[in-house]
């Protein structure tokens, strides 16, 4: 059996950080799932569950 983390490992950390990625395969999981969209400009992309993100939500590591 896989164990997989929801968009990271978010107790003490933000969902979709780089921080909560690392943090799964630290406590023994086998990956992780997360959302990936497009940017405006549709070149770039951002690790984000929904389209619109408020201020708690944008974190810069």
């Amino acid at each position: 059996m896989k164990i997989f983390t929801h968009r990271g490992w978010s107790a003490g950390n933000n969902e979709n950080t780089l921080r909560a990625f690392k943090k799964s395969v630290t406590y023994g999981a086998d990956g992780v799932e997360f959302d990936i969209r497009y940017g405006v400009d549709k070149k770039t992309f951002i690790c984000a569950h929904d389209q619109v993100l408020n201020d708690s939500e944008l974190t810069f590591e």
